[in-house]
Order: C-alpha cells, then sequence, then structure tokens
C-alpha cells in the first residue's frame, strides 16, 4: 500500500511501489478514510482477472458539511456536466464503469511503464492509463471517504498547484484560459453555478478559485 502526499504524490508513490514486495499494489491517499473490507473489495476484480488495475466509483464526501469542501465538489460535478444533488455528498461524478485512475493494478503492468509520471502535474495520476493505454475497472464496493480542501489556505494550495499545470498554460490553452479564470467570467460562472446548484455562497468561492489558477496563468 503507497501512500503519497498531495504535490509529490506521484514520486512518493512510485518510491513506495518499488519497495513493494506484492503483485498488486493498491494506492490510496492521506485524506482519504476507509469502510471494512476496501481494499479486498478494491481487488477482487483482478485477483478474478477481470482487469490489470481498478478504481472504485463509491466514495463519498467526508466534510460535507464544510463550505469550502462543498464548493469544491459542487465545481467538480459542474466542471463534469452533471447537475444534481449528488454533488453535497458523492465524489464520483457519474455510475460508469471504468476510470482514467489506477487505485490498485498488478505490479508487473505497473512496472511496465515504470510507474506514474512525477512531473508534479494535478493530472499525474492519470498517467498510468495513458501509458498502458487501459483503463481502471470500476470496482463499486469498495468504499470510501475522501476530505476535500477545507479551508480558504488549502484552496489557494491546491488551486495554484492546478493552475500551474501545463494543460492549462501551453500553448493556445494559455489565452483560453487567462480569459476563462478571469474575474468577469468567475462571476458570471459562479453565478450560474450557484442558482443551478441552490447553493449561492458558491459564487465566493469560485472567485477565490478561479482568482488563484489566473495569478498562476
Amino acid at each position: 500500500i503507497c501512500f503519497g502526499s498531495e504535490t509529490f504524490c506521484c514520486f512518493a508513490r512510485n518510491l513506495g511501489a518499488s519497495k513493494c514486495k506484492g503483485e498488486i499494489l493498491v494506492f490510496v491517499d492521506a485524506d482519504m478514510e476507509f469502510k471494512n473490507n476496501f481494499i479486498k473489495n478494491l481487488i477482487s476484480p483482478i485477483q478474478k482477472n477481470i482487469s490489470i488495475g481498478c478504481d472504485t466509483n463509491s466514495g463519498f464526501l467526508a466534510n460535507k458539511n464544510n463550505f469550502w469542501a462543498k464548493s469544491w465538489n459542487i465545481g467538480r460535478f459542474y466542471a463534469a456536466g452533471v447537475i444534481n444533488n449528488l454533488a453535497y455528498k458523492n465524489m464520483a461524478t457519474a455510475n460508469v464503469s471504468e476510470s482514467e485512475v489506477f487505485r490498485a493494478i498488478l505490479k508487473k503492468n505497473f512496472n511496465t511503464v515504470h510507474g506514474f509520471d512525477s512531473s508534479g502535474e494535478y493530472t499525474d495520476d492519470t498517467s498510468l492509463s495513458r501509458k498502458l493505454r487501459v483503463k481502471a475497472f470500476m470496482s463499486d464496493k469498495a468504499m470510501y471517504y475522501h476530505y476535500n480542501p477545507d479551508s480558504f489556505s488549502e484552496t489557494i494550495l491546491r488551486a495554484s498547484w492546478i493552475g500551474r499545470s501545463n494543460n492549462l498554460i501551453k500553448g493556445s490553452s494559455r489565452l483560453f484560459n487567462i480569459i476563462n479564470y478571469s474575474f468577469p467570467m468567475s462571476i458570471v460562472k459562479g453565478s450560474i453555478i450557484g442558482i443551478r446548484y441552490k447553493y449561492f455562497p458558491f459564487l465566493l468561492f469560485k472567485i477565490v478559485y478561479d482568482m488563484t489558477i489566473w495569478l498562476h496563468l
């Protein structure tokens, strides 16, 4: 089992994986809590030769009553085009059969692509599926609770990391994102999202989040 810090998680996971002796690697985060039999249920499809790796769509928001955490989740759901009340409690935005994130994987397959990219990108945890050209099988029985950023400072820290991502600052996408994350757009989008999810304080979160990203573009 490999734990990773937020910014250096993929480097830490690669290091942990290199020390592991088992046939199956399981990757978990420091901001996750787990129900009984989480690992057993997560790796079951691998043991049954259904897939080389798995993720789970049975994730729930641990700090759902916190303004910052709730707003972060609403933003995730809106980005995925999902408008429903599940944004207040669920982590998975859709009930799908595959995932770009491997929560567990056979070590031999992990080693064939030399593990995760460890450049520090926000999307490094999806690099296994990109390099293997296969997605993880989605388990619906491995239950966990995840803590979203729950303070002003943590929101700033996470948004700063996202704002430095290459997919936001490279080439023509940078100009688009300078406009997309600008203050006027934040006001418009924050108001629309707050109305659609019936959570009007979201506007404040959107301004803080977007302005932090904008400053790093």
